[in-house]
């Protein structure tokens, strides 16, 4: 029998399917794939000077990074729906760069999180029109 975290991993991974995956995450996760990013950028950065490679570039890309987090197995794509739970409108602690196309919605308190209210905000998701790589303007 399979342990209960992979079956419901499982159960969720349905991206492949083209249904929905879900991602439960708190205000301290992706920190330690952040520094363990960075630090793979940095000791990269450091092994191209020293062998004398690229001394002139000093900066890291959106890319570069990307590959980094990929690299340290924190990469992922970017979510179509953000439910946020607190009394403050923010996301602390979401890795920002994920967010390009994210529809954010502010639930309310943890302690007011039910049922219905979750199915609500995936109904009214449904009906958002994505605008993604349109004109805005015709001329």
């Amino acid at each position: 029998e399979t342990p209960r975290d992979e079956n419901s991993r499982t159960n969720l991974d349905l991206s492949a399917h083209g249904g929905m995956a879900i991602e439960c995450l708190s205000g301290s996760d992706s920190k330690e794939g952040i520094a363990k990013a960075a630090n793979l950028l940095c000791s990269d950065f450091c092994n191209r000077n020293t062998h004398g490679h690229n001394k002139g570039d000093n900066a890291f890309t959106e890319a570069d990074m990307v590959c980094a987090l990929r690299a340290v197995g924190s990469g992922g794509p970017e979510p179509d729906l953000l439910l946020v739970y607190g009394p403050v409108r923010c996301h602390l602690g979401f890795p920002a760069w994920r967010l390009r196309f994210t529809k954010i919605m502010h639930m309310g308190s943890l302690k007011s999180m039910k049922y219905g209210s979750i199915v609500k905000a995936l109904h009214r998701f449904s009906h958002k029109y994505q605008n993604y790589g349109n004109p805005i303007f015709q001329r």
